[in-house]
């Protein structure tokens, strides 16, 4: 498990140049919720919007996705660096072949991940206005933070503290499901790129994977929390700014490329020591 933590980081090092079409699709991605909320907009041009994301969206993993995973393929922990940067550029050279071959699947993922979504969230929402009341806090709170900041100061500033309490445990409630969901969804696509077998079979090879490895999961999903953590609290203390927002940007799409290939790398080791030494149920 410790070497996947290590071999994931250097994997990232040596192959600097993914950021590229990550950072690239973020900043296109970025712009669109502002434009989906506006009550300006009407809703024909908002759902063209939302199709023409999820179309890109699909080309990208499929694309991003397997040049990652030829990455971790290819790694060799004793390769010379002019041998690391040709493998890098090579495979970086295949990102548009792995948008070809993995389109049609990724898109067919996601949009099964997108229904266990709704389902869950239903469910949660419902377990939330049970156990903890009223959301309409945490949706007007969501709704002005990606509208306008000062907006979303003077709102808060007129809850009363039992409001606050019960947006938190909102927060709280749907981070937990959303960094679960995360997971599960990097996994499953993973899954997609490694394995040519239909989607929904690799839907419960994915679930099968996770309850043989749990505790190496949770580990991931623990160690990746962090990591977040550390990130937030150093954007909080960038500032808010022009600078400290595309250092921010920067840091997180490393983050996320690690993310992608600890989760591969934690796979691919797993299924090869799975096929080698039979199942195996430790991370």
């Amino acid at each position: 498990m410790k070497n996947n933590f290590l071999t994931s980081f250097q994997i990232l090092k040596n192959n600097m140049l993914y950021i590229q079409p990550l950072l690239l699709y973020m900043l296109i991605v970025m712009m669109v919720p502002a434009y989906i909320v506006s009550k300006t907009v009407l809703p024909l041009p908002k759902i063209c919007l939302m199709i023409s994301v999820f179309l890109l969206s699909s080309a990208f993993l499929s694309g991003w996705f397997f040049i990652n995973k030829k990455a971790v393929d290819d790694y060799n922990p004793d390769d010379d660096k002019e041998t690391v940067v040709s493998k890098s550029i090579k495979n970086l050279k295949l990102y548009f072949q792995g948008v070809g071959a993995n389109f049609l699947r990724i898109l067919l993922g996601i949009l099964i991940l997108i229904c266990i979504y709704s389902v869950f969230a239903f469910f949660i929402y419902k377990a939330g206005m049970i156990y903890i009341g009223s959301s309409d806090i945490f949706y007007d709170l969501t709704k002005l933070s990606v509208q306008n900041q000062q907006d979303l100061i003077n709102y808060i500033n007129t809850t009363t503290l039992p409001q606050q309490l019960i947006f938190i445990k909102w927060v709280l409630l749907y981070s937990v499901f959303i960094l679960l969901m995360h997971f599960f969804a990097t996994l499953y696509l993973a899954v997609i790129i490694f394995e040519k077998n239909n989607i929904f079979y690799l839907l419960y090879k994915t679930i099968v994977f996770i309850f043989k490895n749990i505790l190496g999961c949770i580990g991931i999903i623990l160690w990746l929390f962090l990591i977040y953590i550390i990130l937030n609290v150093i954007s909080a203390l960038l500032g808010v700014n022009s600078l400290a927002f595309a250092v921010s940007i920067i840091l997180f799409s490393f983050y996320l490329n690690y993310y992608i290939l600890l989760v591969f790398c934690f796979y691919n080791d797993k299924t090869k020591s799975n096929s080698d030494n039979g199942p195996e149920f430790i991370g």
